[in-house]
């Protein structure tokens, strides 16, 4: 029997001992109230939906239009900062459309976020302020562009892999005075 086949059997028969909609639940046996009704196993929903990243391969299987195949895709990309990320497992547009609401994303940098508002990209955030020099009188040398700024300049500071340094040592070491100032 195929993977899929077992799949599809598998949720039908977890979806006939759903309780009907509307009807309330059975009542407790101890004490005559209603009882908790828990979601199955393996059957995400709007209320409980699966972690992409703590998720078993069978689980993401079971997902609408992923597949086995799509399943081991997104095991394989693992960890997702948030479900539009999804988007880098060749998953189609129409498939990560129907499994936003069931699933969510986890442990990769932060709390739950389901698929929403927060998976939109989102404005950059701005350049940090310029970062006041240790000394006066220092340069931001900046190695990738191989130019120097001086600490009025606003964009002092602020590349990934810059110094402070005396406009002396910047110019000794090969950097040029940046031409935007």
């Amino acid at each position: 029997m195929s993977t899929n086949i077992r799949i599809v059997l598998a949720l039908v028969t977890a979806a006939a001992a759903l309780p009907l909609l509307g009807s309330p639940p059975p009542p407790s046996p101890r004490s005559g109230e209603p009882a908790k009704t828990a979601r199955p196993a393996g059957i995400p929903t709007r209320a409980h939906p699966l972690d992409v990243n703590t998720a078993s391969e069978a689980e993401l299987a079971a997902l609408p239009g992923v597949g086995t195949e799509g399943a081991r895709r997104i095991v394989d990309a693992r960890p997702f900062a948030s479900v539009a990320e999804l988007s880098r497992t060749g998953l189609s547009k129409e498939t990560l459309e129907r499994i936003g609401p069931l699933v969510k994303v986890t442990g990769a940098g932060g709390p739950s976020t389901p698929m929403g508002a927060a998976d939109r990209p989102m404005n950059p955030a701005p350049p940090p302020r310029a970062v006041v020099p240790p000394h006066r009188g220092m340069v931001w040398g900046d190695p990738d562009s191989r130019t120097y700024r001086l600490s009025s300049d606003p964009a002092s500071g602020r590349t990934e892999h810059g110094r402070w340094m005396t406009e002396s040592e910047a110019i000794q070491a090969g950097y040029r005075k940046s031409g935007k100032e």
